[in-house]
């Protein structure tokens, strides 16, 4: 499969751009000549910024100056980012990604329905510095969400805790500590990432929802739309 991207908006300071990255993506280190702000609302990757790794992954945001240079490596789902760049009114660095807040998500849905990305422009500057210090993860936590990043749909929460050897209740106060995001949550972020995979890969939206693991077509689509602001349908049709 290969980059698909649809320009949203675009200016003399800005351009929006909605894109979509196939799973197995290997991006060698790289600069951008624009200050960017890019918000990952499906899907995960792995990243090498000033020899750091980062695997940001469903619903997170970063900031990065013009001139930063990174290097991406996209995991089994591919991933879908909403992307800004920018040559005025550049944003802070965040120094990492962060999760996005209901305030920011609504932001999102306005400037992909109704074409106004300069409503999340005014709100950039608020973006902290750094982000918050979490506890490392201990390595049963670590492969537990691997597992669950792989493969959503074939394991649940509750199996998922059993097969680290730990109770549920424990497994999931472990993993939003480390990960800040409840692992029912990262789950189905996954199951509608790998569900985007299919559709964009041609599959139909009955046969995408299946492969996500999704009860029914429109489980799915309520995921995608809750996860994204958009339909399916809408995001294909876009990058089509």
């Amino acid at each position: 499969m290969l980059v698909r991207a649809a320009t949203l908006h675009q200016s003399d300071t800005v351009r929006a751009r909605l894109t979509w990255y196939p799973p197995g993506l290997v991006q060698r280190a790289h600069e951008h000549e624009k200050a960017q702000v890019s918000f990952l609302l499906l899907g995960g990757f792995r990243e090498t910024e000033r020899r750091q790794e980062m695997d940001p992954a469903g619903r997170v945001m970063t900031a990065r100056p013009a001139g930063a240079s990174h290097a991406v490596e996209y995991g089994p789902q591919g991933a879908l980012l909403l992307s800004f760049d920018m040559t005025e009114n550049a944003p802070r660095p965040t120094g990492g990604w962060r999760a996005i807040d209901a305030h920011t998500s609504g932001l999102i849905r306005a400037a992909l329905t109704a074409g106004q990305p300069a409503e999340i422009l005014g709100d950039l500057a608020a973006l902290p510095s750094k982000l918050s210090l979490r506890p490392a993860a201990p390595a049963w936590l670590r492969q537990a969400r691997k597992a669950l990043r792989e493969a959503p749909e074939a394991i649940d929460i509750e199996t998922a805790a059993r097969q680290a050897g730990v109770h549920r209740t424990h497994f999931s106060r472990q993993f939003t500590a480390c990960y800040g995001i409840a692992p029912s949550l990262y789950r189905r972020r996954w199951m509608a990432a790998r569900a985007a995979a299919a559709a964009m890969s041609g599959e139909s939206l009955a046969q995408a929802a299946a492969e996500g693991g999704f009860a029914d077509q429109s489980h799915m689509a309520r995921t995608v739309l809750s996860e994204t602001g958009l339909p399916l349908s809408r995001i294909r049709a876009l990058l089509s």
